[in-house]
Formats: structure tokens, C-alpha cells, sequence
């Protein structure tokens, strides 16, 4: 990319950038909180996740100090709630640190949960580092402009970022770190591109192919297949309106948030089910069960939600009783609200 087309794509952006919250700091912390928001999440649902966020959490410090729950609870319906977590323990480790929180690429990397790209976000936007991100929007971008048209796998992903490296702007890192995001989330689309809007069509090696060919590019790699398990959760509601509920472990999927006892499909016997994970005793499940799906990015689970009443016995941790007048607060995720409001509780 020639310095006419770098001026033509930093003036575009100055003049037609979406008004984001986040653009309207150069808070470190508040930045950093959006990139993490924004990894496998749309503009449109992470806003309001990030304002809500930055009432509750407006320093670092505040976030520092902040329980896990109410930092899970903040997140929740976000997904990937290991990227909460991250940011706590982040927070934590600079709170407790003499020093402030690293201002280069290289120091933020040091951070739980930082990698390449937050940090070169963070540095290049709060800082003016001349680091290139590249995010998928960037890859994208690269590839067409560059006429890249295999898939990206290791060898190109290198390519790709040593050019994005190469064509960055020193003078004005950060506005060319987000004028190239912006171009691939408006402009240069997975679907539908409008090279008629694009500020760099000119040396892009794409423009003027049809639109069928630009969208191949960057080619994908076959997808390996994801599992797609079958589980039974129940619900058991105790006299005075409150839920039965188990807290994850902290590694895996959903790791760390709050979820109904569940177990396999084949395990046919709720009150065993439910009784060896938590000591409560319930009475057998009446009714059938109520067949809930829901997808994650990356996989299926279909689940059978079953309602069971609670009979005798407290549970044992990480069992509790959360109370139905709690729950909008609780940290649940998407999935166990779902299987929740199938059985009639309002999550």
C-alpha cells in the first residue's frame, strides 16, 4: 500500500468512523476493557455490555477489588467467560504491582489473557506504539488488498501481518490500527463488500473482480467437527423461590459461572443425577422433558431441561440456593437462562 493510499484510508476513517464509546477515551483500562469485549462479539451487542461494565468497573482498581460474581454476573450473556476472568486477574496482578499498567506491547503481553492483538490494540491506541493489530476484520483487508487468496494457516497468517506491519503509519498508530478494523467491519465485509466506498480500492488487487470471487478471499480451511452433546439439566426450585445451583470449575467452557446440575442423556435417573452432585434430595421429575438448543460460536448443545421439586437435604459446594429474585444479577450464562425461562423461572 502506497503513502497516497495510507493518507486516502486515514482520512476516510477521521471522516466516516462509527461513534463508539470507546473512541472517545484514551483510557487504557477503558480500551482495553472493549477489546476484550469485542473479541467474538458485534459492535451492536458489546456496547451496552461495555457501558453497563464501565458504571460498575469505571478504574481498574474498581475492577481489582470487585468479587468474582459480580465481575461474572457483569459479563454475563457476553460468552467466553474466561475473557472476564482474564481481565480480573489482570486487574489484580497491576493493582498489586508498584508499577502502573504496562504502556507497550511487549509489557501488556506479560497480563493474563493478553495476547498479540489486545495488546497491540491497547499500545497503538492508548499509546501511539507503532504496532500493527490484526484482528479477523484485518485479515480480511490484508488478504484482498494483497491479493492472498489461499487460506490463512501459519505461513500466512505471517504474511499477513508483516504486511499489515510494513503498511502501518507510525505518525497516527492508534487511528490506523482502527481505520483498518473499521474498513473490514463497514466496508470490505465478509458478505456483500462495496469497493465502490473503499478508500484503497485503487492498489487493491481484488477491485474489479466479481463480487462472488472477493468474498472467497481469504480462503477457509475446513472447519474440524464440533461436538454437539446431549445433556440433561434440572430444575429444582425450593419453597420461598430459589433456584438449586452449581458453580463450574474454573477451566473449559463456561468455566467459573453458576449452571443447573446436569449430567449425560442416558442419565435417566434425575433424583440420582441430581443428588450426587449437590446432596439435595428431589422428587421425581413429572411432566416431560422440554428439549432446549443453544448455540455457542463454535458448538451445539442440545439440551433436555427437566423441573424437579426439592424434597430434604442443603447442598453441598460449589451447590447453592440462589434466590429467583437474584438471578437477573447471578453469573449465568446465556445457555442456563435459557434452560431456566424453558422451565417456567424467570432468568
Amino acid at each position: 500500500m502506497d503513502e497516497a493510499a495510507r493518507r486516502a484510508l486515514l482520512a476516510w476513517y477521521r471522516a466516516h468512523r462509527r461513534d463508539l464509546p470507546w473512541r472517545r477515551t484514551a483510557d487504557p483500562y477503558a480500551i482495553w476493557v472493549s477489546e476484550a469485549m469485542l473479541q467474538q462479539t458485534r459492535v451492536d451487542v458489546a456496547t451496552p455490555y461495555y457501558e453497563r461494565w464501565m458504571r460498575r468497573f469505571p478504574t481498574l482498581r474498581a475492577l481489582a477489588v470487585a468479587r468474582e460474581d459480580e465481575v461474572l454476573g457483569a459479563w454475563s450473556g457476553l460468552g467466553y467467560y474466561l475473557r472476564a476472568r482474564n481481565l480480573h486477574a489482570a486487574a489484580k496482578q497491576v493493582a498489586a504491582s508498584p508499577a502502573s499498567m504496562p504502556t507497550t506491547a511487549e509489557g501488556l503481553r506479560a497480563l493474563p489473557g493478553v495476547g498479540p492483538y489486545t495488546a497491540a490494540a491497547v499500545a497503538s491506541i492508548a499509546h501511539g506504539e507503532a504496532v500493527a493489530c490484526v484482528d479477523g476484520n484485518v485479515v480480511r483487508v490484508v488478504a484482498r488488498v494483497a491479493g492472498i487468496t489461499g487460506p490463512i494457516q501459519a505461513a500466512g497468517r505471517r504474511q499477513i501481518e508483516g504486511l499489515a506491519q510494513q503498511w502501518l503509519d507510525p505518525r497516527a498508530a492508534g487511528d490506523w490500527n482502527q481505520a483498518m478494523m473499521e474498513l473490514g467491519a463497514t466496508v470490505c465485509t465478509p458478505r456483500a463488500p462495496d469497493c465502490t466506498r473503499c478508500p484503497v480500492a485503487g492498489p487493491c488487487a481484488s477491485a474489479g473482480l466479481p463480487q462472488a470471487a472477493i468474498e472467497a478471499i481469504p480462503g477457509k480451511a475446513k472447519p474440524a467437527a464440533a461436538p454437539r452433546p446431549d445433556l440433561v439439566h434440572v430444575v429444582v426450585v425450593r419453597r420461598g423461590g430459589h433456584v438449586l445451583l452449581v458453580r463450574r470449575p474454573s477451566g473449559g467452557l463456561l468455566g467459573g459461572m453458576l449452571g443447573l446440575p446436569s449430567g449425560a442423556r442416558t442419565a435417566n435417573v434425575v433424583a440420582s443425577l441430581v443428588q450426587a452432585e449437590t446432596g439435595v434430595r428431589v422428587e421425581a421429575p413429572r411432566g416431560a422433558a422440554v428439549a432446549v438448543r443453544h448455540q455457542f460460536s463454535h458448538r451445539t448443545w442440545d439440551m433436555r431441561v427437566r423441573t424437579a421439586a426439592w424434597r430434604s437435604g442443603e447442598p453441598r459446594s460449589p451447590a447453592r440456593w440462589v434466590a429467583e429474585a437474584e438471578l437477573a444479577g447471578a453469573p449465568l450464562p446465556a445457555a442456563m437462562r435459557k434452560a431456566l425461562r424453558a422451565a417456567g423461572v424467570e432468568a
